[in-house]
């Protein structure tokens, strides 16, 4: 419910934007502080990025096809972490561009880029922040991530992973360390 009204807007207009044909292409949309955003310093509250990333992520996947084969083959899209660094403040009625893209895949991964990029005013077209997120779809029937090989083959085409950065390679040793760090304990520890 935090942000339905520009989840059906994404809803009722992503067919009227380019098809997207290739992981890498990059998801651009416009939003606005809006009041409802905005925490005791009036400008975006930190959670809010994180909730703006997820229309980033079903435009990605509403423009490339993948949500239709999603949906009928029940998965359900699944982060599991996510990094952030924040720039500069977006304040109430400012607008910014999320720019969303898939940065890199494997077997068991796959890493979107949001950058929120500042439009109008002092920092036009700096960059406020920036999250990472580690994603996949959650294949409840067989109790597993759907490899991103496998959701490529549902699109016919056979791209090759982005090469693996320095940048990346640290998210992934950040989110396998924090996963490790997270995982249960026995009441005896």
């Amino acid at each position: 419910m935090n942000l339905l009204f520009r989840m059906l807007r994404l809803l009722a207009t992503f067919w009227l934007r380019a098809k997207l044909t290739s992981p890498e292409d990059l998801s651009v949309m416009r939003f606005r502080v809006l009041p409802t955003d905005i925490d005791m310093n009036i400008h975006m509250t930190n959670g809010r990025y994180l909730s703006i990333a997820d229309l980033g992520r079903l435009d990605l996947a509403l423009r490339s096809g993948i949500a239709k084969h999603v949906a009928k083959n029940g998965w359900a899209p699944i982060v599991t972490y996510n990094a952030v660094l924040f720039r500069r403040e977006l304040r109430i009625w400012q607008r910014f561009d999320l720019e969303s893209r898939l940065i890199y895949w494997d077997d068991e991964i796959q890493i979107f880029e949001h950058a929120y990029r500042m439009v109008g005013g002092a920092f036009d077209g700096q960059i406020a922040s920036v999250v990472l997120s580690a994603a996949a779809f959650y294949d409840r029937k067989e109790k597993a991530f759907v490899p991103a090989e496998r959701l490529f083959d549902l699109l016919g085409i056979a791209p090759e992973s982005p090469p693996m950065t320095a940048r990346i390679e640290r998210f992934i040793s950040s989110y396998k360390a924090f996963k490790d760090d997270a995982r249960p304990r026995s009441l005896a520890a």
